[in-house]
């Protein structure tokens, strides 16, 4: 009876001392194995360093250009110089253009004085005080605003989303994300 409570003892002692391995850290469980512990914690903190290392290699670098073999890459101010060159070039062939933030500034200029034209014609109000209700002239150049602002103003939006989108386009070709 003696030797059963002693065995209960020891597996009590035993079943305590491996809840407080499972508690503590590694390295740090029991005398007797600081050895064994420090050498496998040394393991570990080894593979973690080589699975970093392969991890730095292996990303992407942050801007990659496309390069056929043998060509190097010219500097960023020497590539903006030819592109500009380039637009400068297309742009005289071109003629005069609008600006694009232009465009889009008359397109609501536009839109706005065709819906002014509309309540003025509706109101029977002058025309900016100078052109009088009783004049021949008022409705027909109210009528012509009305009719004529909305596709005017729809085509200076076109032209000037258009021309955003080219200039972005530019400015990406420029910085070396498209070809």
């Amino acid at each position: 009876m003696l030797r059963a409570h002693h065995s209960q003892r020891v597996t009590s002692r035993q079943h305590a001392s491996t809840s407080q391995l499972a508690q503590k850290p590694v390295g740090l469980q029991a005398r007797g194995s600081v050895r064994g512990a420090s050498s496998a914690l040394a393991a570990v903190r080894q593979k973690h360093h080589q699975l970093q290392r392969q991890q730095l290699w292996a990303r992407p670098s942050v801007l990659v250009r496309s390069q056929e073999p043998g060509q190097e890459e010219e500097p960023p101010w020497v590539r903006r110089e030819k592109e500009r060159e380039l637009l400068a070039a297309q742009n005289a062939k071109e003629g005069f253009k609008l600006p694009w933030g232009l465009c889009l500034l008359f397109s609501v200029f536009t839109t706005i004085a065709a819906t002014g034209s509309i309540f003025e014609y509706v109101d029977k109000n002058p025309i900016f005080g100078l052109v009088q209700p009783d004049n021949p002239l008022w409705a027909p150049i109210l009528l012509f605003m009305a009719i004529t602002g909305f596709p005017t103003a729809a085509y200076l939006f076109k032209l000037g989303v258009d021309g955003f989108n080219e200039f972005s386009e530019a400015q990406d070709r420029m910085d070396g994300y498209r070809k």
